[in-house]
């Protein structure tokens, strides 16, 4: 893959990859599979990568990419390689080290020019700031809000007091308390692991047998500082998933803990409060709108006052126009409701169910407000200003409309 003929020619093939190839597979020996490959002493890795790269190359509509371990496996056997730790060794490195690989919901691997868990894990924890981390490992080793950590004191025997990574002017030493101090390693100064630093301010303290340091060595230390790191990456990574699947309605707060979905539908609420608006004199309520259309059709009209016993008979039409309206106003401020009451008055029945048909067959549901149509019907009534005298009067509209041929069929 080093060659410049196949790079070449692959990146004609997918030129999308050309990062996922420099980063992962090859690039002078400095990618992520020559890394691992110089740590086990072999080349699976590279023969891996190469063979999941290959796969990933289709650009067919619908074809598919990557291959399964076991179909690695088979490639690359031959006699003489050891493939017993082919998984631990190869593919879960990979899968920690490598940015562009990705893994299919049927288990397939593959590359993908966007960056994997894996990328976004490392880019996070090298971009948190040094104190960020200190602050976290000190919260693991001495505790917090009443929340213990490694070396908080129980019983009290050895030490009463600790502090993790001070500055020393913090620290106050008492004659009745053994204080443990946990400080980073320094050089060899006078041939001890602590700081020069450290060493004078011990030398300056009056009660010497009443300090204990507790140090490591560098290389554990910087381990433990990249432990820290990757481990406060996690979590910020896990809150933002977190935020957006809850966002996305998959996954639901329970209290203090986090359902995961899939959940059943939601069953709609529906919020009924009392609306009104001035009367202009051309202008018709909803009520006065079905006590007409009930008139127009030979039946008695009535108050909709609440009576269980005397149900008003409506036209199935009228909820459909009601929903316009409350489509126009569900996320509409309070001051804008009045407006979208006239605007939606003074459009004929017919406007009103054709805008009932396009909308419920696109943004209809419970979960798509905001978006869309629903969107549309928000900006052309409730955002619109009304304004008297312009265009034609609603009974014109209605006459022009044939709104007189309306049946109610009930």
């Amino acid at each position: 893959m080093n060659v410049d003929e196949i790079a070449s020619e692959i990146r004609t093939i997918y030129p999308s990859l050309s990062e996922a190839i420099a980063h992962d597979v090859a690039h002078g020996g400095d990618a992520e599979v020559a890394q691992i490959d110089a740590a086990n002493g072999n080349t699976d890795a590279a023969d891996a990568a190469r063979l999941v790269l290959v796969a990933s190359l289709s650009t067919t509509p619908g074809a598919i990419h990557g291959l399964r371990e076991y179909q690695l496996v088979d490639c690359l056997q031959r006699p003489g390689r050891d493939l017993s730790t082919f998984k631990a060794k190869v593919l879960d490195q990979l899968a920690t080290r490598a940015w562009y690989l990705h893994n299919s919901a049927d288990g397939r691997l593959f590359f993908k020019n966007q960056q994997n868990l894996a990328a976004k894990l490392r880019s996070t924890a090298l971009s948190l700031h040094s104190e960020t981390v200190d602050r976290m490992l000190r919260e693991h080793l001495i505790g917090k809000d009443g929340k213990p950590g490694y070396f908080t004191p129980f019983i009290r025997d050895c030490y009463q007091a600790v502090y993790a990574f001070p500055p020393p002017d913090e620290i106050r030493v008492e004659q009745e308390k053994t204080t443990l101090v946990i400080v980073r390693p320094g050089g060899q100064a006078n041939q001890l692991p602590i700081s020069s630093d450290w060493q004078a301010w011990w030398a300056q303290q009056q009660y010497k047998n009443r300090v204990i340091f507790l140090t490591g060595s560098r290389d554990t230390f910087q381990k433990v500082l990249d432990s820290a790191r990757q481990t406060r990456a996690l979590e910020s990574i896990e809150d933002d998933l977190k935020a957006k699947c809850i966002r996305r309605g998959h996954w639901r707060e329970e209290g203090n803990h986090v359902r995961r979905g899939p959940f059943p539908p939601p069953s709609p609420e529906v919020s009924i409060r009392e609306l009104s608006v001035e009367e202009d004199g051309n202008g018709h309520t909803y009520l006065n709108d079905a006590n007409r259309r009930l008139r127009a059709n030979g039946l008695p009209t009535h108050k909709f006052q609440k009576n269980p016993a005397k149900p008003v008979p409506v036209h199935p039409s009228l909820g459909k126009e009601l929903c316009i309206l409350c489509w126009a106003v569900e996320d509409a401020s309070p001051d804008d409701i009045p407006n979208a009451l006239r605007n939606w008055d003074a459009l004929a029945p017919e406007e009103r169910w054709w805008l009932f048909t396009m909308t419920v067959a696109t943004t209809g549901q419970a979960m798509q407000k905001g978006i869309g149509w629903r969107k549309a019907l928000r900006a052309a009534l409730a955002d619109n200003p009304f304004v008297k005298g312009e265009g034609l009067s609603p009974k014109a509209r209605r006459e022009l409309l044939g709104h007189s041929q309306l049946s109610l069929g009930l």
